[in-house]
């Protein structure tokens, strides 16, 4: 193993793996409009941004506006009847968990595929996850990075 930590076979597997995404637009837009795609950093939402009036909304739905993909990571966990106990302390400012209402929320402004391997898909235990998964495939929005086992945790994300 080399100072990276990752040995070479591995890390030439995961290059040759994502070779052909990196052409993907190019292809995907030959002889047709470019696939236009729009990358958002974490979202760490924990409220419903529309009912709290958030000034931003109107704008990023503009911005947003007629792309094909746009893609953020849901960095927090979606509570439900499913969820586990929590894993870190109630208290805890690392603590992210929010009602499903902030994947419409997300929606809303265009987003439609997310990101769910992130530290805090563990905050409310196995059931945390699972309840995630559940509140997306209810709304239809495509993620990818978890599952109830590591097939689907490893599949692509599709709605």
């Amino acid at each position: 193993m080399g100072s990276t930590g990752f040995d070479a076979p591995t890390r030439r597997r995961l290059l040759k793996a994502g070779f052909p995404l990196i052409f993907l637009p190019v292809v995907a837009g030959a002889g047709h409009r470019p696939l236009r795609i729009s990358l958002l950093g974490q979202s760490l939402i924990k409220t419903d941004l529309r009912r709290i009036g958030w000034r931003g909304l109107d704008e990023f739905r503009r911005v947003l506006a007629g792309r094909d993909l746009v893609f953020t990571d849901l960095e927090t966990v979606i509570g439900g009847p499913l969820a586990g106990r929590s894993t870190r302390p109630a208290d805890s400012e690392v603590l992210h968990v929010a009602e499903p209402e902030v994947i419409d929320c997300l929606q809303a402004i265009g987003v439609n595929i997310v990101a769910t391997s992130n530290n805090h898909a563990w905050d409310l235990d196995t059931g945390g996850i699972v309840s995630t998964i559940e509140a997306l495939r209810a709304r239809g929005l495509a993620f990818a990075g978890t599952g109830r086992d590591l097939a689907q945790a490893s599949a692509p994300g599709v709605a």
